[in-house]
């Protein structure tokens, strides 16, 4: 996270992940990983949101078929393109 935050603030001069969000949800405080599907479960259930109105972006594929799974549309980001140029008419 700290290296993400480091890329963020040197592309946007934003300095955290968590200055774009409502909330940002880490596996690690979750007790679960992607792609599993509990991870993408509880995000939705804590932060009261519907699969199908639901934007997950990620880098990897596998990531992007757990979310599908279970309804939410995805973009699958794929150099050179980064989460920042999706990312970036937002901040």
């Amino acid at each position: 996270i700290r290296k993400v935050n480091e890329i963020l603030a040197t592309s946007t001069g934003i300095k955290k992940l968590d200055d774009l969000f409502e909330k940002v949800y880490y596996s690690y405080e979750l007790g679960c990983a992607k792609p599993h599907a509990l991870i993408y479960e509880k995000v939705l259930q804590d932060a009261d949101l519907r699969a199908e109105e639901t934007l997950f972006l990620d880098d990897n594929e596998d990531n992007i078929k757990g979310a599908n799974a279970l309804n939410i549309a995805t973009i699958h980001v794929v150099a050179p393109t980064t989460m920042i140029d999706y990312l970036q008419p937002y901040v």
